[in-house]
């Protein structure tokens, strides 16, 4: 049996997922800022956020991963300006 409002939260995660691919993909393949700054701020926002509710195997490697995608957004931009002006 499932914990109460297990379904709820499955919901939740899954409508949140949807908007974070998209913010994600656009973000990592961005030539642009704005694109890649919102990826940065937003995972490192959510890194923080995932190491309040608690500090577990589980929440470190989340942590990580969007700490992670918080650095790799704003580098790959920077790289791909640098490449198009030396272009």
């Amino acid at each position: 049996m499932a914990a109460d409002g297990y379904t709820l939260r499955s919901w939740v995660l899954f409508l949140a997922s949807m908007p974070t691919l998209f913010v994600v993909g656009t973000g990592l393949t961005a030539d642009r800022w704005p694109p890649a700054l919102g990826v940065a701020a937003g995972g490192a926002a959510c890194g923080l956020y995932t190491l309040t509710q608690g500090h577990t195997v589980p929440h470190l490697i989340m942590a990580a991963v969007l700490f992670a995608l918080a650095i790799t957004a704003p580098a790959l931009a920077w790289r791909r300006q640098r490449a198009a002006q030396a272009a």
